[in-house]
């Protein structure tokens, strides 16, 4: 459906109503509509869409899956999370999972139940700031890695590593804002995408810490250049939006295909190169993942 925009006065633009919804609804002239902005899209309702969705979750006795069962509604867009269970140390373990839901607070707690709530509506409207956020989390977890591995500062990699939550948390809160707000609906499907490949790569270096924190060995300076590489790779695609550059396109996908190479020369000598090695060529899966959606 379109509509012609009109212009009223010196500043004023206006459409009309179809009038089939108009009537639908019982509008008439000197009613109240209400307006909702989200990005590119501006929603006319005939009510406010303030109703916040509430659910109901049973924690099965034992269930190991417990993550998953909170974690779900949340991402879902639910604004109120009533959560049951037979447990006696499920609090904790929902307390663990409250850390990963960015605006979520715990406002009520008995023996068996607790509820969450969303405390924070007005951070939902900063989809592209937090999405940013986590580009910009991967790339620092890259340049941190590399550099303490070259300088064989090891004692530096634990704090690298602990980075990788607050990309889970950014992450997680992401899908929720992709599912709860959207985007242009083309767009939707890709970014989802990209924003769980971003997360990967910090599960990836989070990786590389743990093991180079359990290995005191040196790196070898070939698995270094990879790393140097992918971190090149990384800044490369560090716009989060679809553009149609081929010749940008075609640099990214060239030194894919080096880094792919640069993995496969790689005959690791220790350990700690190996579990290197391993990550990085997830790491350069992600990347190649992220370029088929941006490009």
């Amino acid at each position: 459906m379109q509509r012609k925009v009109i212009k009223q006065g010196n500043n004023t633009l206006t459409i009309t109503l179809p009038k089939n919804w108009t009537d639908r609804f019982g509008i008439k002239a000197g009613d109240e509509i209400h307006l909702e902005e989200k990005h590119h899209a501006l929603v006319v309702s005939s009510q406010a869409s303030g109703n916040s969705k509430t659910i109901t979750i049973d924690i099965p006795q034992g269930a190991r899956f417990h993550r998953r069962l909170i974690l779900r509604p949340y991402v879902k867009g639910f604004d109120e999370i009533t959560l049951t269970f037979q447990d006696k140390d499920m609090l904790p373990r929902i307390a663990d999972c409250l850390s990963l839901m960015i605006g979520f607070e715990m406002i009520e707690q008995r023996e068996r139940s607790c509820v969450l709530v969303n405390v924070a509506k007005g951070v939902e409207q900063e989809l592209d700031h937090m999405f940013s956020r986590l580009v910009n989390v991967a790339i620092d977890m890259s340049q941190s890695t590399m550099d303490a591995l070259a300088k064989k500062e090891h004692e530096r990699l634990g704090a690298v590593a602990a980075m990788e939550n607050l990309g889970n948390r950014l992450h997680i809160f992401c899908k929720r804002m992709i599912n709860r707000i959207g985007r242009d609906q083309a767009d939707v499907t890709s970014l989802y995408r990209i924003n769980c490949a971003y997360e990967e790569i910090t599960d990836f270096y989070g990786d590389i810490c743990k093991a180079a924190t359990t290995c005191k060995g040196g790196v070898d300076k070939h698995v270094l250049a990879v790393l140097a590489s992918l971190h090149e790779q990384l800044k490369r695609l560090r716009i989060p939006t679809i553009e149609y550059d081929t010749k940008k396109l075609e640099e990214i996908i060239n030194h894919e295909k080096r880094i792919d190479q640069m993995i496969k020369d790689i005959m690791p000598k220790n350990r700690l190169d190996t579990a290197i090695i391993i990550a990085a060529a997830g790491i350069n899966e992600s990347i190649h993942a992220i370029s088929e959606e941006l490009f």
